[in-house]
């Protein structure tokens, strides 16, 4: 990033929302605050760039981002509704484009205001971060660059047509990943026990939620709760439920809990 803005305020904040979205890939928004703080907070200090809208841009991407189906919140909805995951997901991907595009134009008008306060920065600083950024890890593979970018791709577009199950379509590209970038039985075991917290966690969720709704449902709890909630809710409100639904999550996963709201709420909903 620094090589490419050049000294350029604008460039490196709109580089901040893109960085923030491509590492957000990860669905987890703690992993992906912690990684891009580290990247960034040095050229940000040595620069002299408001912090505040690195803080900000980073939000918005991982607000974004979190919508995937591993990021949690999709994942919880439609084990809440016994939808499969793309039946969620996969609507909601035009939203999410909409937001991406949303961020870039708040990192935009963010980096106007930072190189009328800047200018342009002096070429000796960017020289100094240039010389403190440390040689890629080695589990990194930056010459299978194109393999990786060819299979992202063809899993996105199974995905949106909907030719498999998401689950097999992940667990196939997940193994052609591992085999191409680490042939080495070691190598991907190392990279498994690396992502293994995340994905242990969202596992145990989804089997957690999964028995919490089904008592719900088979001790008939459930069924009351939605009744008490139908008798409350006044008729006019019916052709209107969706955007009031809309309106209600924002304050209620607050409120409750998103764990909470999506497998106490959701189904009555």
């Amino acid at each position: 990033m620094v090589k490419f803005a050049k000294g350029d305020p604008l460039k490196i904040i709109v580089g901040t929302a893109m960085l923030g979205t491509m590492v957000a890939l990860d669905g987890d928004g703690a992993t992906t605050y912690v990684i891009c703080t580290a990247a960034l907070l040095p050229i940000y200090r040595r620069l002299g760039i408001r912090l505040q809208y690195m803080a900000t841009l980073l939000l918005m991407s991982i607000g974004v981002m979190n919508i995937l189906p591993w990021g949690g919140p999709t994942a919880r909805a439609a084990s809440a509704m016994h939808l499969d995951v793309s039946e969620v997901f996969v609507p909601l991907i035009p939203a999410m484009l909409a937001g991406i595009a949303y961020t870039l134009v708040v990192a935009v008008l963010f980096g106007l205001n930072e190189r009328r306060r800047l200018g342009k920065i002096c070429p000796t600083h960017i020289a100094a971060i240039e010389e403190g950024i440390r040689e890629l890890p080695d589990f990194r593979r930056p010459g299978r660059l194109p393999f990786n970018i060819a299979l992202t791709v063809a899993l996105i577009y199974a995905l949106i047509q909907g030719l498999l199950p998401l689950p097999i379509l992940f667990m196939v590209a997940t193994a052609l990943a591992l085999l191409i970038n680490y042939p080495s039985i070691d190598d991907q075991k190392e990279r498994l026990s690396a992502h293994a917290y995340n994905v242990l966690a969202v596992v145990s969720l989804i089997l957690a939620a999964g028995i919490f709704t089904g008592i719900l449902n088979g001790t008939g709890v459930l069924d009351a709760m939605s009744n008490s909630l139908l008798y409350v809710t006044p008729a006019w409100l019916g052709p209107y439920l969706a955007p009031f639904i809309a309106l209600l999550s924002g304050p209620a996963t607050y409120v409750v809990t998103n764990d909470a709201f999506y497998f106490g709420v959701l189904p009555i909903l």
